[in-house]
């Protein structure tokens, strides 16, 4: 079973956080939500309380197939400037896992700490002009590689079904006429924006 870490702190954007969640784990992937702050108890930006599953310290050396990131703004001002987070992401780069950027996460966390390279890329508003890390491309979800950057809340689904696209690929347990994404998709009534491919 591919696993992804979901990486929070206080301040993040609920909206985004579970509907990546939930999509996730409709396709039966490992969501584990992991606290980048001293406890588990997480509020997000429009008070909702949480419990994230761990800590990133206590699962800093853990291996997982992709990392996950959403906006709201405290949230992303202290993940872009985070040294655990930077040091985590960074070794998930190196071992060639997904990195998944929702919202402003893409400028305030990637591009700002230069780990987009050349990559395209898209976040929220015009975060990207404060940075020279990474290509922006303005459209809804941008598929570039390893990274996956989604435009804001709004996307969030898209953003998320991308992320389920490429660790599942084609798989069919489902039905035999659809992958498993197209399938859930359809279930929930949802017209998925597939246009974000490079």
């Amino acid at each position: 079973m591919k696993i992804i870490a979901l990486l929070l702190s206080d301040g993040f954007e609920e909206g985004e956080a579970i509907n990546v969640i939930d999509i996730l784990r409709r396709l039966e992937l490992s969501v584990k939500i992991l606290s980048c702050d001293q406890t588990v108890s997480l509020t997000s930006y429009h008070g909702v309380k949480i419990v994230a599953d761990d800590l990133l310290s206590s699962k800093i050396q853990c291996d997982f197939d992709a990392i996950v990131l959403v906006g709201g703004p405290p949230n992303t001002d202290k993940l872009g400037t985070d040294s655990q987070v930077i040091r985590f992401i960074e070794r998930h780069i190196s071992m060639s896992a997904y990195i998944a950027a929702l919202c402003s996460s893409g400028a305030k966390v990637l591009a700002k700490n230069s780990l987009l390279g050349s990559h395209h890329y898209v976040c929220c508003g015009n975060f990207h002009q404060n940075y020279s890390d990474g290509s922006y491309i303005n459209q809804p979800v941008v598929m570039d590689g390893q990274f996956i950057t989604g435009q804001d809340y709004g996307y969030t689904i898209d953003f998320a079904f991308a992320i389920a696209e490429v660790l599942l690929g084609d798989t069919r347990t489902r039905s035999n006429d659809v992958s498993d994404v197209d399938w859930v998709a359809k279930h929930i009534n949802y017209r998925r924006f597939t246009e974000y491919k490079l």
